[in-house]
């Protein structure tokens, strides 16, 4: 049977040979210009991301801008894509490791497969399956919080970044592609202020159930977009909308684009995307500060915390939390420095030249991109080991839960047939947070705001206690 295993030849030599990367303190701020982009951007002809990736010729904003672009709230179309793309997806598709599944059915959250696949089969390892492919990005040294957000940028955005900017906090902000299509000026204060952009795909979906070209274009559109703002800087992160990810899914963004899976730690569900103020819902800011506050305070500091930038609600528990790490001695750092990683796939950081010509990802960042290996045998997280970090909590669109906890008797009978253990709580979590954004684009395209929708509004911030594990 074929076992997956997924690449990331260099990965393992990061600790031994790379130092961690500046602090915040250590950023010098970039000045953007009107145009959007920095003053310093070379990316050598013969490197595999100028070959993916090339500059947007207009400035930030304008209609020529925009138009080289997909349009936001909605997976893009695939007849557009850029050829240097299906090029590399050919490439990896031709493994003979490349998984043999296509996509899932939606099923309210919990994806089916066909052919009598589960999602906790190891050739499949589905995240909603509570299953962990040995690469996700799940753990951190101990007592280290792995800062992150979700969402944005949003309409919310600018007060969380003055209080990062205040507090002198790098953080990794998972964007949405959409999100930064409307809202680049927010997207530059971003970065501007030291912070480490990661993608969250370009319009939201379930990923599983897409093709393998609507997978490329959710990735590639909203990594192109985060190039063109940030100087040619590439991801090298990117967080699965609901958690929805597999061993397809994982291949792809890995093996085409140099994105590592950055999911959250199962059983630690902070639960802020239920909080709403203007409809009942099962939490409220205070119960879902005193979780976190319950994670934070735990002497083995064995706790992630994952949030949105999403909505005041998210704000106003991220604003709380905060002190409470600080006060219980953890160290807060940004995704890729928790672990002593490159920021991006073609540089160490925002202030960082960009990576030469001989790949996308260079030896002492997360990936190769140079050649197509196999992917890790994923790990059912009853059976995972998180000795050493923090774990990536559910976010506000997570979809997975712990496998103890009980099953309405209606949903416990559909997830008997597709084999899922999770929750019942999550397919209502799941089901609750799908985005709609065919009016919020409409509206968004002359007010700026965010594709996020109302809905999705009421998730959290992304904490990311990456002393056990990372992020949504």
């Amino acid at each position: 049977m074929f076992t997956p295993t997924l690449l990331i030849s260099t990965l393992t030599l990061l600790g031994s040979t790379w130092a961690a990367p500046k602090s915040h303190a250590d950023h010098d701020h970039v000045s953007y210009s009107q145009g959007g982009l920095g003053k310093r951007w070379y990316q050598d002809s013969d490197s595999e991301t100028a070959k993916l990736f090339r500059r947007a010729p207009a400035n930030a904003g304008t209609p020529e801008w925009q138009a080289q672009y997909p349009a936001p709230g909605t997976t893009p179309p695939t007849s557009s894509l850029p050829q240097a793309w299906l090029d590399r997806l050919a490439a990896v598709t031709a493994s003979p490791d490349f998984p043999k599944f296509g996509p899932t059915q939606p099923n309210n959250g919990y994806p089916t497969y066909a052919n009598g696949l589960k999602g906790t089969d190891p050739e499949v390892c589905s995240f909603t399956y509570e299953c962990i492919s040995e690469e996700d990005l799940t753990d951190a040294p101990q007592g280290v919080v792995g800062l992150n957000f979700d969402d944005g940028p949003t309409p919310f955005s600018p007060d969380l970044y003055d209080y990062i900017e205040k507090n002198n906090i790098s953080a990794t902000h998972f964007m949405i592609g959409g999100n930064i299509y409307y809202n680049w000026q927010t997207f530059q204060r971003a970065v501007n202020d030291g912070g480490h952009i990661a993608s969250h795909t370009w319009s939201h979906p379930y990923m599983t159930t897409l093709t393998n070209e609507q997978v490329v274009a959710e990735l590639g559109w909203t990594s192109q977009i985060i190039a063109d703002l940030n100087d040619g800087r590439v991801p090298a992160y990117w967080r699965p909308p609901f958690g929805d990810t597999d061993n397809r899914v994982r291949m792809i963004a890995q093996q085409v684009f140099g994105l590592k899976t950055v999911p959250w730690q199962i059983g630690r569900d902070s639960a802020d995307w239920s909080i709403s103020d203007t409809a009942p819902s099962q939490n409220t800011r205070e119960s879902v500060i005193s979780t976190m506050t319950g994670w934070l305070t735990d002497p083995a500091k064995k706790g992630y915390i994952d949030v949105n930038e999403a909505s005041k609600a998210d704000l106003d528990v991220f604003f709380a939390v905060y002190p409470v790490m600080i006060q219980n001695n953890w160290t807060v750092k940004n995704v890729a420095d928790a672990n002593d990683l490159w920021e991006y796939v073609n540089a160490e950081d925002n202030e960082s030249p960009l990576a030469g010509p001989t790949g996308i990802v260079q030896s002492g960042s997360p990936g190769n991109l140079s050649t197509y290996e196999p992917m890790a045998s994923g790990t059912a997280s009853g059976t995972a080991s998180q000795s050493t970090g923090a774990s990536s909590t559910g976010s506000s669109n997570s979809t997975t839960m712990s496998s103890s906890a009980a099953l309405s008797s209606s949903a416990a009978s559909s997830m008997a047939a597709s084999g899922s253990s999770n929750s019942a709580a999550s397919a209502t979590r799941s089901a609750s947070q799908s985005p709609t954004t065919s009016t919020a684009t409409q509206n968004n395209a002359t007010n700026g705001g965010s594709t996020v929708s109302p809905t999705m509004a009421t998730g959290l911030i992304s904490v990311v206690a990456l002393a056990f594990g990372l992020l949504y």
